[in-house]
């Protein structure tokens, strides 16, 4: 599973601003992503270019092309993409959008919002487009405010987005996940399972009560935390022993387990295996 931005980081051009609260980057073409399982650990707002990329989230699969606009919130997505995709994508977290609603937001909709709702997709417009493109310039370039450029670009761009909207309900949801308290379960679990953490410490850290977080858990993975947990583990342990010359012993811990007997245990009942074996 690649970790977007950071993967990003080693690919392709990039540029933060001063502050590091957001991150532009340029996708150039023929660098694609093929059935891709990302987790992104911030929020983005991406513009398609050129090309597609089909975009499959918790609920709903979308099809982005020439001209797109998609937000999405951070979490687990799977990402394709033709040959030909090229977009700019801004990455940032909730004190940016916290600061950007407070400048420039005076009346959002009342509407309930729920975590899990479909990525927002919108139409460029001439002026985000040519945004855009001196976006891609700045990012490539050593400008002494290429920083502070960026930053203004998303504005602008997130304000041309509002101001064309028909509804509050983007803006909304935008509030929601600063407001939010309760820790996107998919997103913390996939950051935080390799390690040492006690169900009560997990509860803790997501905003829950402990049995509020069994519950949320129950229905989000229909199993436990303890068996979501191991049989993660012995996943990325199974990748790291096929694709890295790492020490058995060192995997197990760097993966989660603390017992290596343990650890060889249930990686044979999940393999019908030993690891030794996997690499023979």
């Amino acid at each position: 599973m690649l970790q977007f931005p950071e993967y990003l980081e080693k690919e392709h051009v990039c540029i933060q601003s001063i502050k590091r609260d957001i991150q532009a980057f340029y996708m150039e073409k023929n660098k694609s992503f093929l059935d891709e399982k990302i987790l992104q650990t911030k929020h983005c707002l991406e513009i398609v270019l050129s090309g597609a990329c089909t975009v499959i989230s918790s609920v709903d699969v979308q099809k982005l092309e020439k001209n797109a606009i998609q937000f999405r919130k951070r979490g687990n997505y799977i990402i394709e993409s033709t040959e030909d995709y090229s977009s700019v994508v801004y990455y940032f977290e909730n004190p940016f959008i916290l600061s950007f609603l407070k400048e420039h937001v005076i009346s959002y909709s009342k509407e309930i919002i729920h975590a899990e709702i479909s990525p927002f997709t919108f139409q460029t417009l001439p002026f985000i487009l040519s945004n855009v493109h001196e976006t891609i310039n700045v990012i490539k370039s050593n400008r002494e405010y290429r920083g502070c450029i960026t930053k203004l670009s998303l504005h602008q761009i997130l304000l041309q987005i509002l101001d064309k909207s028909k509804d509050k309900k983007y803006v909304s949801f935008l509030k929601y996940l600063v407001n939010n308290k309760k820790l996107d379960l998919p997103y913390y679990m996939e950051t935080n399972f390799t390690k040492n953490l006690n169900l009560e410490t997990l509860a803790k850290q997501t905003g829950r009560s402990l049995s509020a977080f069994k519950t949320d858990f129950k229905k989000e993975f229909n199993t436990s935390p303890m068996k979501w947990l191991i049989d993660r583990r012995l996943t990325y342990a199974n990748y790291l022993i096929r694709t890295t010359e790492g020490a058995i012993s060192d995997i197990a811990y760097q993966s989660g387990f603390e017992n290596i007997s343990h650890f060889s245990r249930v990686y044979k009942e999940k393999y019908s295996y030993s690891p030794v074996k996997t690499r023979e």
